[in-house]
């Protein structure tokens, strides 16, 4: 078996990165999750044995980019994304490390992600690209920074269907700065978080005290919002009334705050949250633990 939906899978460790583990248990505690699946780390074991790839190999990269999945994997992929699209026009696809949100590191941000991916030729290319990420200068120069071991290294591979939100955001359980565990934080703008994940943005800022949900409340720019086009993604500037209005009302930030705390229960520590909001409805796209 290479791949598990996040409904149905079972006996997971976390091998498959938190990423991936947490979306598991995120969907079968039934959140609202839009439904995926995982490219288990036998898959890419299983690649480079049969494309005779030497993790050594300084021309990795390119090797892993050019290689051609067994058959039997290729079909099971197949299989599994073709179930996922019966509900999603598209998927996301996301790398998913053991080597993430350590204690002491963050690898937030050093793998790729590549969104709104509709065939599955473009997805057998992504995948392939998320795993030659873990080669890259970046990665390697941030594991050899941070004292991490290489040797016992695992990737997975998160495919996830695709939200086409109206707004998505982030949000810390305590607040990073001050370190407030009564905080929480929240930013938010239009159309795909990825906005806000690289920093392209400068977000709305809702500021919910955890007892009393009372907002404090800061404007932001919201320069673009990047949606799914055609292929791909695109970046779109806001209109004037965009950038002058608050994404979101102080009813939903206090909804969100709520999931925030039932969160940071359910997971026993300060969490860091992806989330979007389509039609109405909220959905959660990543957890992870707030880290350095």
């Amino acid at each position: 078996m290479y791949t598990q939906t996040f409904d149905n899978a079972d006996n997971l460790t976390n091998a498959i990165g938190s990423k991936a583990l947490n979306l598991v248990k995120l969907k079968q505690a039934d959140w609202p999750v839009p439904n995926g699946f995982i490219i288990l780390p036998n898959t890419f074991q299983q690649f480079v044995e049969f494309n005779k790839i030497s993790l050594h190999d300084s021309n990795i990269r390119h090797k892993i980019i050019e290689g051609k999945l067994p058959e039997n994997i290729h079909f099971e992929i197949i299989d599994a994304f073709n179930l996922i699209k019966r509900n999603f026009n598209s998927v996301a696809v996301r790398s998913s490390s053991s080597a993430e949100d350590l204690d002491n590191a963050s690898f937030a941000g050093q793998y790729e992600t590549y969104l709104n991916v509709q065939t599955i030729e473009d997805l057998i290319q992504k995948i392939k690209l998320c795993w030659s990420s873990i080669f890259s200068e970046r990665v390697q120069s941030y594991l050899n920074t941070m004292a991490v071991d290489t040797n016992n290294l695992s990737m997975s591979i998160v495919i996830q269907g695709l939200l086409i939100p109206e707004t998505s955001g982030v949000i810390f359980s305590q607040n990073p700065i001050t370190d407030n565990l009564n905080e929480c934080i929240i930013n938010v703008s239009y159309g795909l978080g990825e906005s806000i994940v690289s920093g392209m943005v400068t977000p709305d800022t809702f500021i919910v005290n955890k007892s009393t949900f009372e907002i404090g409340k800061q404007l932001g720019l919201k320069e673009i919002k990047i949606l799914a086009s055609e292929e791909g993604i695109s970046e779109v500037e806001t209109t004037v009334t965009e950038k002058n209005s608050y994404c979101i009302n102080d009813n939903v930030a206090q909804e969100l705050a709520n999931y925030t705390q039932k969160l940071e229960s359910s997971f026993g520590y300060p969490v860091d949250i992806e989330f979007g909001i389509q039609q109405d409805e909220i959905y959660i796209l990543q957890v992870r633990p707030i880290t350095t």
